[in-house]
């Protein structure tokens, strides 16, 4: 346990220390200031330009939250696949999987340890995302503060899928641009499915539609088991693959 815990700490430094933990973190807060404040003042504005003198309805704080769910389901969604394709398969690309292997941890946590960090990074940018565009909302639209947990919540099962499937791509292929091929590849299967409504509702495809009332129960339950088996899948084809200490060609 202290070798993995070692090793998860070494991988949320190297996140904060190079660009993939500041750029999660700036896009993520950019995307929770600018949202409200689009969703309630561009159509006037664009309105107005164009002069047209089109009236447009009132924007309202649930506007905001699918604006948010938006953000969510693509820019976000987006960045982070990349970002996890390349914390998980960097080790494998660079060859220094094998060096890790001469220490005393378990082969799992070559992998492993970069997962949990970026799951990390991500529940925590994310959840500050969350507030600040709570509070950005209830002060452009003079409302209480809520923020989008709901949204929120069901895209962290989401991104949770795709994580694994990435995992599966790291594992299999062993570069970044093949765990992200599997990642995104994965994301417009489930958007494609998601246009079914007998697939949406009782699968992972209906993790897409974040906003809204409709139930997500089965959603969830589906897609995080498709999750556990996803990472049961990776760690049986990481385990039979051959390692080296130098860099893939």
């Amino acid at each position: 346990m202290k070798a993995i815990r070692t090793h998860i700490h070494h991988e949320l430094t190297g996140m904060v220390r190079t660009w993939r933990g500041p750029v999660i973190l700036t896009v993520v807060i950019f995307l929770a200031l600018s949202g409200p404040a689009l969703t309630k003042f561009l159509p006037d504005f664009i309105s107005s330009v164009a002069g047209l003198g089109l009236e447009v309805g009132t924007a309202t704080g649930a506007d905001v939250e699918a604006q948010w769910a938006k953000d969510l389901s693509q820019v976000i969604t987006f960045l982070l696949i990349l970002t996890a394709s390349y914390s998980l398969a960097h080790p494998l690309s660079s060859g220094s999987a094998g060096l890790m292997l001469a220490r005393p941890i378990r082969r799992r946590t070559v992998l492993a340890a970069p997962a949990i960090a970026h799951v990390i990074v991500v529940v925590v940018a994310v959840g500050i995302g969350a507030v600040v565009n709570g509070i950005v909302t209830s002060l452009l639209f003079d409302a209480g503060f809520t923020a989008p947990w709901g949204p929120t919540l069901r895209w962290l099962v989401l991104i949770g899928v795709l994580f694994s499937a990435t995992f599966v791509g790291a594992a299999t292929t062993g570069s970044t641009a093949g765990a992200a091929g599997i990642g995104y590849g994965l994301y417009f299967l489930l958007a494609l499915l998601s246009a079914i409504p007998s697939l949406s509702d009782y699968s992972p495809a209906g993790l897409l539609h974040l906003a809204g009332s409709e139930s997500w129960h089965w959603s969830a339950l589906t897609g995080a088991t498709l999750s556990l088996v996803l990472i049961a899948i990776g760690n049986r084809l990481f385990a039979t693959r051959p390692l080296s200490a130098s860099p893939q060609p």
